[in-house]
């Protein structure tokens, strides 16, 4: 799944109560946003902002830590309650490498004036999850070769990734780009590659016996290709399509991606998320490394109430969150009934 995308969708369908008790952090407005009305205090009587704040490691921390601490546990719970739902139907499609052979490095190509690079296109309908795993940069000297991830619709950098090329070698930089084909972007495309105006050395072409053999992907389209610039956007009207990748490569996988279900379903996630961090906020009060809840560490009958609120057989929270997570699940992928016969 596309975490980041997830939890930019998600990330404030549920917020905190600020909290009215002395030297209480006071919350940002990120924080305090909640889309569907709930609030993670509401989750269980152990959930509250004091608790959290007393539990964690840094026994002086800032409001302004204590906010970006409060995001990323959210988020951190968010992207764990979407993995536990679709972990069972992620399906592996394909790993490959654009262009697996050897290159000769003997032969450099002219570059134009824009946007040069590969055109990733989805061709597939099912929902996607291209990660690239690698790009690979062929140069005739030594640069800083910024690699930009654009897509059509918005115009916007993704990303961007800075290689240092070397003359005369296939200088290989492991990245981690996830993009969600198919979800996240109604339609449009994905374009990988640099600036022409920021790259002043010429790519190697692929001209050695196989070195130009292309790997066809199963589940989006590419194109090599040159493309002209209205001011800073990508224009896709009249691009000078070749057959050379001006010298870059990547390797990918691909997997079947429910990054667009847990964003259109994601009010009916909401009580997985409530249980699954009070979860976390009961494993981080019984877990402290610090003296807790203002200097007192916990004695015998406090551990044993948190212990009781996750595993009391009738109403604990993990008891709770698996068969939420199990309601979930069948809700997102039915089974087919399976129908008996009789033979006469």
């Amino acid at each position: 799944m596309n975490e980041a995308l997830i939890t930019s969708e998600v990330g404030t369908i549920i917020g905190f109560r600020q909290d009215t008790t002395t030297d209480a952090v006071v919350l940002d407005s990120a924080n305090l946003t909640t889309d569907s009305g709930l609030v993670y205090q509401d989750a269980h009587p152990i959930v509250t902002l004091t608790n959290i704040e007393d539990s964690q490691e840094d026994a002086s921390i800032s409001a302004a830590e204590m906010n970006t601490y409060l995001a990323n546990l959210k988020n951190d719970v968010i992207n764990d309650v979407s993995k536990q739902i679709v972990r069972d139907e992620i399906k592996f499609i394909e790993q490959n490498s654009l262009f697996k052979y050897e290159q000769s490095f003997t032969e450099t190509e002219t570059l134009g004036t824009g946007f040069v690079g590969i055109k990733i296109e989805p061709n597939h309908n099912e929902n996607i999850l291209l990660t690239i795993n690698s790009i690979s940069v062929s140069f005739n000297g030594a640069a800083v070769i910024p690699i930009k991830l654009i897509h059509s619709e918005s115009g916007t950098i993704v990303s961007t990734t800075n290689i240092t090329s070397v003359d005369k070698e296939q200088v290989r930089t492991r990245t981690n780009l996830r993009i969600s084909l198919n979800t996240g972007n109604i339609g449009g495309s994905y374009y990988l590659g640099y600036f022409t105006s920021e790259v002043a050395l010429s790519p190697y072409k692929r001209v050695h016996e196989f070195a130009s053999v292309y790997s066809t992907p199963k589940c989006f389209n590419t194109e090599f290709g040159t493309w002209s610039l209205t001011g800073s956007r990508i224009d896709i009207t009249d691009p000078i399509i070749e057959i050379e990748p001006f010298g870059l490569n990547i390797s990918y996988h691909a997997e079947t991606d429910y990054t667009q279900l847990i964003i259109e379903n994601k009010y009916r996630i909401t009580e997985a998320i409530m249980l699954k961090f009070a979860e976390r906020v009961v494993e981080l009060v019984l877990n402290s490394t610090r003296s807790n809840i203002k200097t007192r560490e916990l004695d015998e009958q406090t551990r044993n109430l948190a212990n009781l609120a996750l595993d009391n057989p009738t109403s604990g929270i993990r008891g709770r969150l698996a068969a939420e997570i199990k309601s979930l699940k069948k809700m997102f992928f039915p089974k087919p009934l399976v129908m008996k016969g009789t033979l006469r």
